[in-house]
């Protein structure tokens, strides 16, 4: 089994599009998993909204990839939001989003940005922590970018 914890965006008070665009979700994480038969989950850290306005998007393009891949019905056998990690506010960082930029530079030479990423690696770095994975579970995390915030 796996997991795949990715952090989370949308676009305007609207909600929009979950991640940085919806296109990605469609075409990577969804036919992949379920036409392989992967037993899978997406678990999401949200930067700003809350756990199930992003619950119910990230639901509803998974729906949306199964029609549009001959496959209705398609969903996962877990999807779930942490917002636990989105601190004081949008834009805001947090003490653990730091220490994640921090730690993914060092010792992977990965860059996040402060804003998403980062409070997506501290999320999965919390979850590493607490035991949240087996050693033979494959964990993807998805880098949305942001980059330009890091030369702002």
């Amino acid at each position: 089994s796996g997991a795949a914890i990715v952090g989370t965006e949308t676009e305007g008070a609207a909600g929009g599009a979950c991640l940085d665009d919806d296109a990605a979700i469609r075409d990577f994480l969804g036919p992949g998993a379920a036409l392989l038969g992967a037993s899978t989950g997406i678990t999401g850290i949200s930067a700003d909204d809350p756990s199930d306005v992003i619950e119910a998007i990230v639901k509803g393009l998974v729906a949306e990839i199964g029609e549009r891949v001959g496959a209705p019905g398609l969903s996962y056998e877990r999807t779930e939001v942490d917002s636990g990690f989105v601190g004081p506010g949008y834009g805001i960082p947090t003490a653990e989003s730091a220490d994640a930029m921090q730690l993914s530079a060092r010792t992977e030479g990965l860059l996040l940005d402060p804003v998403y990423t980062a409070k997506a690696m501290a999320g999965l770095v919390a979850a590493i922590r607490r035991g949240a994975f087996s050693d033979n579970q494959t964990v993807l995390f998805w880098h949305t970018g942001g980059l330009p915030a890091l030369f702002a």
